[in-house]
């Protein structure tokens, strides 16, 4: 695998946390500092509820919804630019679905989470149809073909990292496959 270099660092801070989040996930200012020293890896850091509470320049230059405060599974599923992005829809919301299974399987659901399911499963058709399905568990590195503005069509994994000792945050870093163009 190769990674993108999609930003280098300027005058605004790399890492931006929304206050709002961060007050209700509290991020480590070890990760923090990491996450600002990190310039040629796309990475964010995402709630068990799929809230981006922290990314880095590269991931927020790579897509819109890994800004701070976006819940990745809304974006996924009701946001038409992130639809637009990904050619094969149905085959990510099947991964997507398949990482909310796990994400549930780890523990009891928070109620966060069974509310966020509820809330899929009542407004999206394609999350009740994939999660009729019953996906599989698909390992970590999983590629999502994406289709960047400026990029052209990229192949992405995602390798997730729980975070001990915080409230269930993974750390997730995102990788451009050797295929792609870059």
């Amino acid at each position: 695998m190769s990674v993108v270099t999609v930003g280098a660092a300027g005058s605004r801070p790399v890492v931006v946390v929304a206050r709002r989040l961060a007050a209700m996930h509290r991020i480590d200012p070890l990760l923090l500092a990491w996450l600002e020293s990190v310039q040629t890896v796309p990475v964010f850091v995402r709630s068990h509820d799929f809230d981006v509470v922290a990314s880095n320049r590269s991931a927020r230059e790579l897509s819109a919804v890994f800004e701070v405060g976006t819940n990745l599974l809304r974006a996924t599923f009701f946001v038409p630019a992130a639809r637009e992005a990904l050619p094969d829809w149905a085959g990510a919301t099947g991964q997507v679905v398949a990482l909310v299974l796990n994400e549930a399987g780890l523990m009891s659901p928070e109620p966060e989470l069974r509310r966020l399911v509820g809330e899929l499963a009542s407004k999206s058709d394609r999350f009740s149809e994939a999660l009729a399905e019953e996906p599989a568990v698909l390992p970590s590195g999983t590629p999502i073909v994406f289709d960047h503005p400026e990029r052209g069509r990229l192949r992405l994994s995602f390798q997730q990292l729980r975070l001990p000792g915080t409230d269930r945050q993974t750390l997730v870093l995102v990788s451009v496959d050797s295929g792609s163009p870059v």
